[in-house]
């Protein structure tokens, strides 16, 4: 098997996951909220809208908002999300229907709406770069969301790398279609998250180039000589990245393209024919390649799986009940923690309130 040669003896384990600051068991959902919408970002928020509201000129209906003022809103946002309705009007019935809410105490609906079309988050009439930034607008929160989530909490050891998609069907350039996403249409992000909780710790928004190995590095930077494990599909896999990831002290494995480059011939599907459920392994120093013959032949790249090790995945066939089939241990793992992102977006989907 002719690899690019690598160092992989840094790659152990030296994660502590889980949150930063240890909260006492009567903490408050409120409490935790703070953790991320912190007091700084309540004000830049206040700054923000009332200069976006005082550049568009005079409103009859506009007064300068408050912290409390967009705490409120952001309340109902959240409470929306629980309480789905179609129409914004149906959360401030004054008679019972199908349901009646105390938003109206929180805040008048006419106040909410204005807000909402007023909030903002960056200074539009800031000094412009000479690379214009078509995320500008959102850099501020993008920025301190990336922040906030590695300073609350750190994943532990397996994470994946992955497609998430934000609903969008206007007009912007760097709008995708992903057929095989339950959100079609929208704006993608590439996320890092953790595999038992979903919980995402560092993202980009796709804003029109795509570098699958670039991206990879940037969204493990801050973890580096950690011994964290990263799972990913095969748009991003390749030996010349899992090799740089364990000089890094950073696992990689994934599926990984028949025709990417440095990849053992011998074992290629096109050169080897196995029945249905064999597998085969190959491996140069701690780098492992295996193939496993399903309905097609899945290829499997990894810098820290033992290629002697096997493990077992859940198969169908037809109408017979689920059984177990034994697979290479790389393979049986990229199953078992690929799904983090999913479940991101998934815990994401269960809040999300109706918005065009």
């Amino acid at each position: 098997m002719m690899l690019i040669p690598y160092i992989l003896g840094c790659v152990t384990s030296t994660v502590d996951g889980g949150a930063t600051v240890q909260q006492p068991e009567d903490t408050q959902p409120s409490q935790y909220f703070s953790l991320f919408w912190i007091e700084e970002w309540w004000q830049h928020l206040v700054v923000e809208t009332n200069r976006y509201a005082n550049d568009q000129g005079p409103h009859r209906k506009w007064t300068p908002v408050t912290v409390s003022d967009l705490k409120a809103f952001h309340g109902l946002m959240l409470g929306m999300g629980i309480l789905k309705s179609n129409v914004y009007s149906d959360y401030w019935r004054t008679s019972k229907r199908l349901f009646m809410t105390q938003f109206g105490k929180v805040m008048p609906r006419d106040r909410f709406l204005t807000i909402w079309r007023y909030l903002h988050l960056a200074d539009n009439n800031a000094p412009q770069r000479d690379n214009p930034d078509k995320l500008a607008k959102l850099r501020p929160m993008l920025t301190h969301l990336n922040r906030v989530f590695k300073e609350n909490y750190t994943p532990y050891r397996d994470v994946s790398i992955d497609e998430s998609m934000v609903q969008f069907k206007g007009r912007l350039g760097f709008r995708q279609y992903l057929p095989s996403k339950p959100i079609k249409w929208g704006i993608k992000i590439w996320a890092l998250s953790e595999s038992t909780t979903g919980y995402m710790s560092n993202f980009q928004v796709y804003t029109g180039r795509e570098a699958g190995q670039e991206l990879v590095k940037d969204l493990v930077a801050p973890y580096h000589h950690t011994g964290m494990r990263v799972y990913m599909d095969n748009f991003y896999t390749g030996v010349p990245l899992l090799c740089e990831l364990a000089t890094l002290g950073i696992g990689g494995c994934g599926t990984v393209r028949a025709n990417r480059k440095f990849l053992p011939t011998e074992l290629l599907p096109k050169r080897v024919r196995l029945d249905k459920h064999q597998h085969q392994s190959a491996q140069a120093e701690n780098m492992t390649f295996c193939v496993w013959q399903d309905t097609k032949a899945v290829c499997v790249l990894s810098n820290f799986h033992d290629p002697l090790r096997t493990g077992t995945i859940n198969r169908q066939s037809g109408r017979q009940q689920q059984h177990q089939v034994e697979v290479p241990e790389a393979l049986s793992k990229y199953q078992s923690f690929m799904m983090g992102v999913d479940l991101t977006d998934q815990m994401i989907g269960y809040y999300m309130q109706n918005h065009k």
